[in-house]
């Protein structure tokens, strides 16, 4: 398996003139991808929990790559990484950003770090908050403004709160031009939620080839959960293998 890997992933670097190391060393993730697009001429790809296209995002630099040879729907819930995930693709009308949430339907609460504690943020540590700091899980953002040794008293006023209306992947994709009979990926970072966006992302459907989650925020919230994700891949013909020290990257092997 691994010579065919290597010998496709080859084919196609000499087909866009590249030798030696003058490109990237691939990731797991991208050396699969890359063996895909050598087989397939093109990949479908989908991304929930998608930020702003770029902070620590797993396919910036695939996508940024391979632009020309993909299609891409990538959801973001939050408004300002929103926007700005639309200006980094604002030329490129084969990827579409849309500002929804996906999970079970229905209307959750959003929790954010608000405007006073990023500016108490950057002069305390001189850096910007990052987007893993929000969540649909209040806990998790009380956490993360604790390890700042703000006191328990103060939380709240670091918090804002917004309703949320969630929906199901495939009612976002049925009927449109996002829909394809074959998914080269689904990527999935949402800060703990991953295996709820899993269970209702209608794999037997989509049929994805590939999906890349956060196992490390899912574990952090509950090992059995993970654990409970895991089975529920395994049990739909998906093996499973560590692809980052964070993520964790199911492979259908009953294609």
């Amino acid at each position: 398996m691994l010579t065919l890997v290597k010998r496709e992933l080859k084919k196609y670097l000499r087909a866009k003139g590249w030798s030696g190391p003058s490109y990237r060393v691939p990731g797991s993730l991208d050396l699969l991808l890359l063996y895909a697009l050598g087989l397939h001429k093109r990949l479908h790809i989908i991304q929930v929990g998608a930020y702003d296209g770029v902070t620590n995002d797993p396919l910036r630099s695939f996508i940024a790559d391979h632009v020309d040879d993909l299609d891409a729907v990538l959801f973001e819930p939050q408004i300002e990484p929103f926007e700005r995930l639309r200006d980094v693709y604002r030329d490129h009308s084969n990827i579409r950003c849309v500002n929804k949430a996906i999970s079970p339907p229905g209307v959750l609460t959003f929790y954010s770090v608000n405007d006073r504690y990023k500016t108490w943020y950057r002069q305390k540590t001189g850096r910007d908050v990052t987007g893993g700091t929000n969540s649909f899980f209040r806990e998790h953002v009380v956490t993360r403004i604790k390890r700042m040794d703000v006191a328990d008293a103060e939380v709240d006023q670091y918090i804002d709160r917004r309703d949320v209306e969630i929906s199901e992947l495939l009612k976002e994709l049925a009927g449109t031009s996002l829909f394809h009979e074959r998914t080269d990926l689904l990527q999935v970072d949402c800060e703990g939620m991953d295996d709820e966006v899993i269970y209702h992302s209608a794999i037997d459907v989509l049929r994805p080839r590939l999906i890349n989650f956060d196992g490390k925020s899912l574990a952090a919230r509950s090992p059995e959960r993970l654990d409970q994700l895991k089975e529920f891949l395994i049990a739909h013909g998906y093996a499973l293998s560590q692809s980052t020290r964070a993520d964790i990257i199911a492979i259908k092997i009953d294609q």
